[in-house]
């Protein structure tokens, strides 16, 4: 098992996204995705994430956002960007 089991890549760059859950996949990770940081907040009150990932300069909110929120909210223990 890894530390990390589930971590969630936000980036609102669809590519990027993908390259970078395929990576995660095949080092055993369960990778959740989401191009917006309201679709990540909801996949993180839905889901027990462990890590997030995340673009930081994205449309609408940003990726400060999304960890502040994560922090505060739901408590995920590490956040990298």
């Amino acid at each position: 098992m890894k530390p990390y089991d589930n971590v969630l890549v936000v980036d609102d760059e669809p590519h990027a996204v993908r390259v970078l859950s395929m990576i995660l996949k095949q080092e055993g990770y369960r990778v959740l995705e989401s191009t917006t940081v309201d679709r990540a907040i909801d996949i993180i009150r839905n889901n027990d994430v462990h890590a997030v990932i995340t673009d930081i300069k994205m449309p609408e909110k940003d990726g400060f956002t999304l960890l502040n929120t994560s922090r505060t909210m739901f408590r995920i223990c590490r956040s990298f960007f």
